[in-house]
């Protein structure tokens, strides 16, 4: 797997994070049951975390725990154990909305990252689940992309026109990017009667989805995308022959505390990326 970490411990870690996801399903399921709120949205946040920080302390698996903390996504640090053998990333509900909504995706997804090197590109192991649906992504370094225990791999479309195209347009109360509602224009134009664009409420999922070729690409161009939001399906896009790159078209890289919020374009190949700059770059009555 690439990594100094002996794998019995990183199957070990992975079992306990599988372990993780269940009782929040569980959770999930008994929420269900309930009048769906947006107070029962923030309580079942609180309780998902409150599960997975106790089934981390109870493993005897030392953990350095990174979880995004709102609402200006900061990323918090929080040490279990006495000696920490991992880094790992956990989002436990991605897209509550959805689920008080009744809306059937919503999702949850972890990393496990070699506490000796936080980089971007120093993930050894990762999983998205479809929290409705139990449909799992999971990708290990070198070792390939799978979806529900199936190699995957990305669509060989190099078509932006003919291509299916998710886009995160959500700006959370913040000013809207103006360069990309032009984008999007664009984009409508180009792909009318042809391609699609879509968005179905949770980032780490959608963009997985691209690693099994449901999606050609998966765009968030806002700048406000946590960086532990998308590690985990970069993994997996990147294990299924795909790329992740910045809206320059530069693969994403570096110090994860250096770069914790950013946007990124999740594509099954560079020469999708590189049409979709070229349109970028064109001026609104170009197209």
């Amino acid at each position: 797997m690439y990594s100094m970490v002996p794998e019995k411990k990183v199957k070990n870690a992975v079992m306990i994070c599988d372990k993780i996801v269940e009782d929040v399903r569980h959770l999930l399921e008994e929420a269900s049951k309930r009048a769906l709120s947006e107070e029962l949205e923030a309580e079942i946040h609180e309780n998902a975390d409150e599960i997975a920080l106790n089934s981390l302390n109870e493993s005897g698996i030392g953990f350095l725990v990174l979880m995004k903390k709102k609402p200006d996504l900061k990323i918090e640090t929080i040490e279990v154990g006495k000696e920490q053998d991992f880094a790992v990333i956990i989002d436990t509900i991605d897209g509550s909305k959805n689920f008080v909504r009744g809306f059937p995706f919503y999702s949850f997804s972890y990393t496990l990252l070699d506490l000796k090197n936080l980089q971007i590109d120093s993930v050894i192991f990762s999983k998205v689940v479809n929290l409705y649906t139990g449909d799992s992504f999971w990708a290990h370094r070198g070792g390939g992309a799978f979806l529900n225990g199936k190699r995957i791999y990305v669509r060989k479309n190099k078509d932006l026109s003919r291509s299916v195209i998710g886009i995160d347009m959500n700006f959370e109360k913040k000013p809207y990017n103006e360069k990309l509602m032009n984008l999007i224009t664009k984009l409508l134009r180009l792909l009318s009667g042809r391609g699609d664009i879509r968005r179905l409420g949770t980032n780490a999922f959608e963009q997985c989805l691209v690693a099994s070729g449901a999606l050609d690409m998966f765009l968030d161009l806002r700048g406000t995308q946590s960086i532990l939001e998308i590690l985990p399906s970069k993994l997996i896009v990147e294990e299924a022959g795909g790329i992740v790159t910045d809206e320059r078209g530069h693969v994403l890289k570096g110090d994860i505390f250096e770069r914790e919020n950013t946007s990124a374009i999740f594509s099954s190949n560079i020469s999708l990326v590189e049409q979709l700059l070229t349109l970028f770059r064109e001026k609104p009555e170009d197209t």
